[in-house]
């Protein structure tokens, strides 16, 4: 067998490092976070009804909500339900006569969420 040529040899070994040190490039998609909700309404009754309009996510995944009130200035908000399929949450609890607000987290299930508050309102 003849001997190959330096430069042949040089290729080969240059060819044989690039074939096997290139990496497959991955693309990585960010994700968006839910846009925010809006239209709050709470209707009373022998049950609360809280609505809001539904939160739309620009890469199109499901969407959940988490709703949370909070009953006056001072207190920490509480959570009342999570992940809520729709964008209505209906409780027997009646908090009438009492300063809160509504807090909607809408939420994509990759990381992305997205508070929305409706200010606080005297329910008399």
């Amino acid at each position: 067998m003849k001997n190959m040529p330096i430069k042949q040899s040089l290729l080969i070994v240059i060819f044989t490092c690039c074939l096997f040190s290139c990496k497959k490039e991955t693309i990585t998609k960010t994700n968006n976070a839910p846009s925010k909700v809006t239209n709050f309404t709470i209707s009373f009754g022998s049950d609360d009804v809280y609505n809001w309009t539904d939160a739309t996510d620009a890469d199109g995944d499901a969407i959940t909500y988490d709703l949370y009130l909070l009953k006056d200035t001072n207190a920490k908000p509480f959570k009342v339900a999570e992940n809520l399929a729709t964008s209505q949450y209906t409780t027997s609890v009646s908090y009438l006569g009492i300063t809160r607000a509504m807090i909607v987290v809408a939420k994509d299930g990759k990381g992305g969420e997205t508070t929305s508050v409706e200010y606080p309102t005297i329910i008399l």
